[in-house]
């Protein structure tokens, strides 16, 4: 009677460890997400100055 829990032990580790990792793959994909949103939020908003800069330093060139 008490062998059985301690046979369950490993499983219940395993799945534990297992919940772990798939919580840690979720983590580091949503930092992944946002790391390249503000990445992309900054390339964005540099284009944005370097074409206001160009627009201030020739005009309209169209």
């Amino acid at each position: 009677m008490l062998l059985l829990p301690i046979l369950q032990l490993p499983s219940t580790l395993f799945c534990l460890a297992t919940l772990e990792i798939i919580g840690m793959s979720i983590y580091l994909e949503l930092l992944h997400l946002i790391w390249l949103s503000l990445l992309f939020d900054f390339f964005s908003e540099t284009s944005q100055h370097i074409k206001s800069l160009n627009f201030l330093m020739h005009g309209n060139d169209n």
